[in-house]
């Protein structure tokens, strides 16, 4: 573990390392990003121990056409009748973790699965990824439609960091009453880079701990050694695991909290999850989608 007080450059290079390994065993990319997501929220700590960041999150952009059915519907909800080619670019979660339960699984997030990068201007109007964009030395209509040249000059390049020092009151993340107040949010990174497939990926930290200018830029490092992993797993062909979710440990990582004080499933696709030992007392399931979703007692939900 290391302290994110006291990060050095040797500390970050050896993070760097192990991230670079997690390719090693992935399936699919889904599952890379898993690991690597899970290694960040673990080992970035405060000096108590407990996870330096509230959240660590992997984005990947993809095509629509090769999204899962489940997350094809839910860029048609956010779209809203508007259309779509099967060829743009979507800015999709990979993985998840975090302190609040809601977080710890791609398919439970409501409003974050799936961001469809349709023009420069409905780019433009989300702060924090037009944000990221251009600090990633990109242009918008590079990330939605990359040119074959554009992939090969960006690919060559090592980065990338993007860095938001001061979380609260900051113009680039609009949720500050239901995010970073309460979850007492101080710096956000970004770490990620252009693929060669013209792809792009973008690991994002909201940190509880101030993160200096020059600690910053350390991470470039990570963000390298992240890129040469995802690249061999992109190879693969495989980008999601279709492996059903699993939330019964949820509980028991959460301070002992009853799952209903803290998850809202409204609207969420829960198709196939495993609620089986969850106590899901109180729990908020309209519009949920729960077809085939193991239940507490270990029936399986079949919609009437």
């Amino acid at each position: 573990m290391y302290d994110l007080n006291r990060l050095t450059k040797e500390n970050l290079l050896n993070f760097a390392v192990k991230l670079r390994n997690l390719d090693t065993d992935a399936a699919s990319m889904e599952a890379m990003a898993v690991s690597m997501v899970s290694y960040i929220y673990k080992n970035f700590v405060l000096p108590d121990g407990s996870p330096a960041c509230s959240l660590v999150r992997f984005f990947k952009t993809h095509p629509y056409d090769g999204l899962p059915e489940d997350i094809q519907l839910e860029t048609k909800s956010i779209l809203n009748g508007r259309t779509i080619n099967s060829d743009t670019k979507c800015l999709t979660l990979l993985a998840t973790m975090g302190e609040n339960p809601q977080w710890n699984s791609r398919k439970l997030s409501l409003g974050h699965q799936v961001i469809p990068l349709i023009d420069q201007d409905t780019v433009a109007k989300i702060p924090m990824i037009s944000q990221l964009i251009w600090q990633f030395g990109l242009e918008i209509e590079n990330v939605i439609k990359p040119k074959p040249e554009i992939i090969i000059n960006l690919g060559k390049k090592n980065f990338n960091v993007f860095y938001i020092p001061e979380a609260i009151n900051s113009p680039y993340i609009p949720a500050q009453t239901q995010f970073v107040i309460p979850y007492q949010i101080k710096s956000v990174l970004g770490l990620g880079g252009m693929l060669p497939s013209g792809n792009i990926f973008v690991m994002i930290l909201f940190s509880k701990v101030q993160i200096p200018v020059d600690l910053a830029y350390l991470f470039k490092w990570v963000a390298v050694y992240a890129r040469v992993a995802a690249t061999s797993v992109e190879k693969k062909g495989i980008i999601f695991d279709n492996t059903p979710i699993d939330i019964t440990n949820v509980s028991k990582n959460s301070s002992n909290k009853q799952i209903h004080q803290v998850i809202n499933f409204q609207g969420a696709n829960l198709q196939g999850v495993n609620f089986q030992g969850a106590n899901l007392q109180g729990a908020n399931f309209q519009g949920a989608n729960l077809q085939g979703a193991i239940m507490p007692d270990g029936s399986i939900y079949t919609a009437k």
